[in-house]
């Protein structure tokens, strides 16, 4: 009762702390906390004494399970219960409707995780019973699972399972296959090396019932280096191993003595009740006897049989350690000549029912009979046991024959699949190394480039930069020319001759002075800077032209028009109305014009300041002598074109300046059409 308490309670705690980690975020954590609820050793041994009080309990926490995938996680413990219970039909029933649950259930995270633990759970179970086929179909299904989850630490222990299924049924290149499997993937895994043990040994007893001596003394050698951190059960197996592979396969009678003496030690001295079993210190005595005989040491098999019939009696029955026994008892009869006693022995060996002995022990007794009949003249029973003899002998030759001829064609298969992927490595090493040679070309290549066009822009640029002053050098020139030329002494006398005399009588002409006086002012201003408002600029020409008419030339008609969204602080070149305007007015028109007449035009474009100067004169001829001579009106028509290219250099939008005859535009037209475009937004930096 206390157990079954004790049971209840630390299932109770495993399961709700398992409840509660159901929460986590973490995928990885959830999974593994519902397919095994970590038992601690007093809890498993709790469950495996009282494995009934243990079913009872898990199902009535199956009933408060919501989660199926809990639930069902919850009966393949329950399962393992039924196991450790002896019921293994329930077991497997339990299995069998976890495996039903996975095939119907719709994709989950944890999904392939249980289902690989019932199909290994279910294949386990078989292979108990002996039926290895099967077990290798759920075996492998289980591993087909395991491999869609994420936690492949139980691994390498299905494939050692289906390696001994498989060598069971005496297919050792599968077995072979599936051992190195296992090691291979432990090794991937980074566990325990010392877990790689058995694979080991067992690979190699493979390899020694194969025949194949090299192979099996190479792994025995692997095996034994893990001697000093295994325990001694796995170190009394290996002993065994390694006693039978010399006795029976190398024929070095001392090397077999000596390992199974040691394995004979193990089984006196051993702290594992697993060692200490009657049986398994009778197989020692077995072991032993044989070598003695066949080391024709009949004194010391004769002790050592006797040992082995005294443990054997108090072991449970084992038919094939009891025959062998009987076997062994015969053949020191024959070798001391009793053959008498020899034939009664082996006639006591034909009452043990040998369904369930090995076949290599039937061949022995064969072995005996033969010889018993054959020293006894009667050679007709003797010639019977030569052809089971020989039939077996055959058998045996042809199964070594075959596994040997599938364990070679199965490592050459592998050694041709490592060859090829080396010969893609190669191939896509050498491949990257001239893909890495290319880059680097490529890269060389790239910095020259690049070198030769940061040379390239910055010679470009220092060419750029000293036309650029060599422009404003001759933009200033020009400018200071106009200027010159602006301030003409005919221009300034004749306008001083008619206003001076008149300014004491005529107050009216006070103005006209001022103003003459403010434009020489501006003209000098204007000369110094790149920009003017709009509104300052048409003021100056507004001035230029009141001090034309007073000057007494011949009037000229002046029509503004100025549409009203165009913003009076809106800047523009200085002088790009005053230098058309004022050549227009200069070179333009003929004495004999009648009605000259100049148009300005200044609206808003989008986002630019159209300005537009017509006239009615002679009309724009490039080259024509005085038009662009270097004194006249022409260097200023210059100096502007200059100044807007210099500008334009400094600005992604540009600003458009035109002169164009006006004949070439409208057929009977005439006169000049010079044309402004400024952006609003544009920057007069030089």
């Amino acid at each position: 009762m206390n157990t079954y308490i004790k049971t209840f309670f630390i299932l109770a705690v495993a399961v709700w702390m398992s409840c509660c980690n159901m929460g986590r975020k973490d995928k990885n954590y959830y999974c593994d906390d519902i397919m095994h609820f970590t038992l601690s050793a007093s809890l498993r041994d709790s469950i495996m004494s009282e494995p009934n009080a243990g079913i009872d309990i898990l199902k009535k926490m199956r009933e408060n399970t919501n989660d199926s995938i809990s639930s069902y996680a919850l009966l393949i413990q329950i399962s393992n219960c039924y196991h450790w219970a002896g019921k293994i039909d329930s077991a497997m029933m339990a299995l069998q409707k976890v495996v039903d649950f996975c095939e119907r259930s719709e994709p989950s995270p944890c999904l392939p995780q249980l289902q690989a633990e019932a199909c290994v759970g279910y294949g386990n179970r078989l292979s108990y019973t002996e039926e290895y086929d099967s077990a290798i179909v759920h075996l492998k299904k289980g591993v087909d699972a395991m491999m869609k989850s994420e936690n492949l630490n139980r691994l390498p222990n299905v494939y050692t399972t289906l390696a001994i299924c498989y060598e069971m049924i005496s297919d050792f290149p599968q077995a072979i296959h599936f051992y190195k499997r296992a090691i291979f993937t432990a090794d991937s895994l980074n566990q325990r090396k010392a877990l790689q043990f058995t694979r080991l040994f067992s690979l190699a007893n493979l390899f020694s019932e194969m025949e194949n001596i090299e192979q099996a003394e190479c792994y025995f050698q692997e095996a034994e280096k893990y001697w000093d951190e295994v325990s001694d059960i796995d170190k009394a197996f290996l002993c065994n191993y390694k006693g039978n592979h010399y006795t029976n396969v190398v024929k070095d009678y001392q090397k077999a003595l000596e390992y199974h003496q040691q394995y004979n030690r193990f089984t006196q001295s051993a702290q594992s009740s697993y060692l200490s079993l009657p049986f398994r210190r009778s197989l020692a005595a077995v072991n032993l006897a044989e070598v003695y005989l066949l080391m024709e040491q009949t004194d010391s098999a004769s002790f050592y049989i006797e040992r082995a019939k005294e443990w054997y009696q108090q072991s449970e029955p084992w038919a094939t350690l009891e025959y062998d026994i009987i076997g062994l008892s015969a053949m020191l009869a024959l070798k001391e000549n009793r053959l008498d006693d020899a034939e009664k022995i082996l006639s006591k060996q034909m009452l043990v029912n040998s369904d369930f002995v090995e076949p290599s022990i039937i061949h022995k007794t064969n072995e005996q009979l033969e010889e018993l009949y054959a020293r006894k003249n009667d050679f007709k029973n003797a010639y019977h046991y030569r052809l089971k003899i020989n039939a077996y002998d055959d058998s045996v030759r042809n199964t070594k024959v075959r596994n040997n001829i599938a364990e070679m064609e199965m490592r050459y298969r592998q050694d041709t699949t490592l060859l090829r992927k080396d010969l893609r490595i190669a191939v896509v090493e050498k491949s990257a190394s001239r893909w890495q040679n290319i880059a680097l070309l490529s890269l060389l290549l790239l910095v020259l480039i690049a070198t030769a066009a940061g040379a390239f822009i910055l010679y470009t640029r220092r060419k750029r930069e000293q036309e650029y002053r060599r422009q404003v050098a001759i933009v200033t020139g020009l400018r200071m020319e106009i200027v010159r030329n602006r301030v003409q002494p005919h221009f300034v006398f004749n306008a001083l001759n008619v206003m001076i005399p008149s300014l004491e009588q005529h107050k009216e002409l006070e103005r006209p002075f001022r103003l003459l006086i403010q434009m020489l002012r501006n003209n000098l201003r204007a000369s110094e800077q790149v920009a003017v408002p709009l509104e300052e600029e048409m003021g100056l020409v507004k001035n230029f032209l009141m001090l034309h008419e007073i000057g007494g030339r011949h009037k000229i008609a002046v029509n503004w028009q100025v549409a009203d969204d165009v913003p009076a602080d809106a800047r523009i070149p200085s002088m790009a109305i005053q230098i058309p305007v004022e050549n227009a007015v200069k070179y333009a028109f003929m004495p004999e014009q009648k009605e000259p007449r100049i148009d300005v035009r200044i609206t808003r474009m989008n986002n630019m300041i159209g300005i537009v100067i017509d006239d009615n004169g002679v009309g724009f001829q490039p080259g024509a002598t005085g038009a662009f001579s270097e004194r006249g009106t022409g260097s200023g028509l210059k100096m502007l074109r200059r100044t807007v290219e210099l500008l334009n250099l400094r600005n992604s939008i540009k600003m458009i300046f035109e002169i164009e005859n006006k004949q070439q535009l409208t057929h009977g037209s005439h006169g000049t059409r010079v044309t402004l475009l400024v952006p609003f937004d544009y920057h007069f930096v030089m």
